[in-house]
């Protein structure tokens, strides 16, 4: 089993953004329950690679980051063939995304996928409108969403024993409108590998969410065994015993937390955590 890769987990901001965004699904002892429907049904038609969000984005970027991108477009319109093309949108996909404008990140992930076609690059732009998901707003949510779980069905198509993007596709569904229907997937990932750290990773989440605080220790607990360095699962162990009013043990964990992770920004919130246990929260 590889470690858990940061693109797939709560690690940072983030991460931790799309946690809180989860549809509160209350998995009763992970039995079978009533769908959340807080997701609108209208449909809401995909963007053009140069579409008007793409450009508002674009209009916040400092002139020098504009100028990139302007140069990456004319080069990858110049590109005389597929390789050329996919050099310069996967450039694009990955200025984009450190601009953090995760929605036209993930559309010049989506044409790199769709004029080379692979199981790898399908994954990646799954990734990129999962991501883009965790910070769209209004109906726009809906739709990333959708094209996230069409990439990883095609992954799944071609090899049903992917468990990662298995589980991926797993937590779009506890997302959006059919979380038991995610719930069930994650179920049978580990039934194929229980020691998979992606789907006890967000059981544990779902545990949390649903205020089962126990079951979530006992999935963090599991996790942590088997990848014992992995800073986000004892981050929410803490938070699972500190809403139990086990102010030492959630301390501990926080601390562990903190010293697993460099990223400031997960670290700023396992302090504020930490703050809130010492005075008693």
């Amino acid at each position: 089993m590889k470690p858990l890769q940061i693109s797939i987990v709560i690690l940072s901001l983030a991460g931790v953004i799309s946690f809180f965004m989860l549809p509160k699904v209350v998995v009763e002892n992970e039995k079978e329950g009533p769908a959340d429907k807080n997701l609108t049904s209208k449909s809401v038609r995909d963007n053009e690679l140069t579409s008007d969000l793409a450009h508002m984005h674009a209009s916040k970027a400092k002139e020098s980051d504009l100028n990139v991108l302007v140069d990456l477009k004319k080069q990858l319109a110049k590109a005389g063939n597929t390789e050329k093309k996919l050099i310069f949108a996967d450039s694009l996909s990955a200025y984009y995304r450190k601009l953090q404008q995760y929605d036209s990140a993930a559309r010049y992930k989506e044409y790199a996928a769709e004029i080379a076609p692979s199981e790898a690059r399908w994954a990646a732009t799954g990734d990129g409108y999962e991501e883009a998901f965790n910070f769209a707003e209004g109906e726009t949510r809906k739709v990333y969403l959708e094209k996230a779980q069409s990439y990883y069905d095609k992954v799944l198509k071609q090899d049903p024993k992917n468990l990662e993007v298995k589980s991926k596709l797993a937590m779009t569904y506890v997302s959006g409108e059919q979380p038991m229907k995610g719930v069930g997937l994650l179920r049978e990932v580990l039934k194929d590998d229980p020691d998979n750290q992606t789907a006890i990773f967000n059981l544990g989440i779902l545990s949390v969410q649903s205020r089962q605080f126990e079951k979530a220790l006992e999935r963090f607990d599991a996790l942590i065994k088997i990848n014992p360095n992995y800073a986000p699962a004892h981050f929410y162990r803490g938070v699972s015993y500190l809403s139990l009013g086990n102010k030492e043990q959630a301390l501990a964990s926080f601390k562990k937390a903190k010293s697993l992770e460099k990223d400031k920004e997960f670290n700023a919130i396992v302090d504020d955590y930490i703050h809130q246990a010492e005075a008693g929260n």
